[in-house]
């Protein structure tokens, strides 16, 4: 599981990545300038308005946010992330420095899927009686657990 980390610097803007995180989003370290429109534009469009409400809840309450996402890398390949923010440092006038850590969970998923498909299958084959009385059984199985083709 690859792990990058990062630093907000609220009052100026500054925004610093580990060279995992450059590589968890697909580039190389220094590739690009990170900002938060990189890393919004680069979050699923079905997870942006999570994403966005958990960031707003670390404003809001101070308190420690950890949510999953996906991320699309510039040659288009999704990944599955798990996203830690925290407030490091506040000042008289509010929030200052925020700090995060994401890790790439993309891999753990795919297990997790595999074996749903794994359970679902000798579930079905435990007690198969003829095509006509299981098959929509397993395939409702897959499906639920994920693994059935997109």
């Amino acid at each position: 599981m690859q792990t990058g980390c990062w630093e907000h610097y609220l009052s100026t803007g500054e925004l610093i990545w580990s060279d995992n995180l450059f590589r968890i989003f697909g580039d190389e370290p220094g590739a690009i300038e990170p900002n938060l429109e990189y890393v919004l534009a680069a979050t699923h469009s079905d997870d942006r308005a999570r994403v966005e409400a958990a960031v707003a809840a670390l404003g809001e309450s101070g308190e420690t946010q950890v949510f999953e996402h996906r991320l699309t890398r510039p040659d288009g390949q999704t990944r599955y992330v798990r996203t830690t923010l925290t407030v490091q440092e506040r000042r008289d006038d509010g929030l200052h420095r925020l700090l995060g850590i994401l890790q790439d969970i993309t891999d753990s998923r795919r297990a997790e899927r595999e074996i749903g498909a794994h359970v679902a299958v000798e579930e079905a084959l435990a007690d198969w009686q003829d095509l006509d009385d299981r098959a929509p059984r397993l395939m409702a199985r897959l499906a639920a657990s994920g693994s059935w083709p997109r």
